[in-house]
């Protein structure tokens, strides 16, 4: 998994969180995929999500990291209670959308590794410029 445990200190104590989570991991591991879902589909047209969630330890883009426990934490609050979800997750969930949109339509342009399209093209693909004839071969 991208995240660990101990991410989740800086937001939050360990016993609070699994009073949350019904002290089931699974719980937590879900709600993590979800908002990795989430997060790749916004960035997927630019970014190399792949490369991004193989990271680990210092080596994550702590924007990343912390969106993706903003998101997690907002879930875990709204499955609990969604009338009662604390207004500073609210926010911080707010937050993480709003960045993540903005980078996604290229307003923010954090250090993440750009997608390269030349290593995602199907086999016998090649890209062209306007001046060359085009080619079409698979």
């Amino acid at each position: 998994m991208f995240l660990t445990i101990d991410d989740y200190t800086s937001k939050i104590r360990n016993t609070p969180l699994q009073q949350m989570i019904d002290s089931n991991p699974d719980v937590l591991a879900e709600l993590e995929n979800d908002a990795q879902i989430m997060i790749e589909t916004d960035l997927r047209s630019k970014y190399d999500v792949v490369n991004i969630f193989n990271k680990t330890g210092a080596d994550r883009h702590r924007d990343i990291v912390r969106c993706m426990i903003d998101i997690v934490l907002y879930w875990v609050s709204m499955r609990l209670a969604p009338k009662l979800a604390q207004e500073t997750r609210v926010e911080l969930y707010k937050n993480a959308v709003k960045w993540l949109e903005k980078v996604a339509s290229g307003d923010k342009s954090p250090d993440l590794p750009i997608l390269n399209p030349e290593k995602n093209m199907p086999s016998g693909f090649r890209l062209t410029s306007k001046q060359e004839p085009q080619d079409y071969t698979f």
